[in-house]
């Protein structure tokens, strides 16, 4: 467990937010933990709570989905300790089945 925190800590994090009018916020953050697919960053920009955002960092296998559920702000001015929850990617498989069954597949 000690070896996760240790790749975990002060490695570059890349947030990006699509909104829903097609405007695209990339940012970068700072790694600080990974606990229980809750990703702790420090970070310069500030996202809303509930907000979907894709991570994506060296020590993650894959791009992934994730919803900010805690923002506050940091020790130094304007900085922000964010809480990303990270969500398993959706699999091609999964998406080909809902597509050929003609079932509408959303993320929850």
């Amino acid at each position: 467990m000690e070896d996760a925190a240790k790749k975990v800590a002060d490695q570059p994090v890349r947030i990006i937010c699509r909104f829903a009018n097609g405007l695209m916020q990339s940012s970068v953050a700072r790694g600080i933990s990974l606990k229980n697919n809750v990703l702790s960053v420090q970070t310069r920009e500030s996202f809303e709570t509930g907000i979907q955002v894709t991570v994506m960092a060296a020590f993650l296998e894959k791009t992934q989905p994730a919803r900010v559920t805690s923002y506050k702000r940091g020790a130094e001015p304007g900085s922000f300790m964010m809480e990303l929850t990270l969500r398993p990617p959706v699999s091609t498989k999964t998406a080909e089945i809902a597509e050929s069954s003609g079932e509408i597949f959303r993320l929850a």
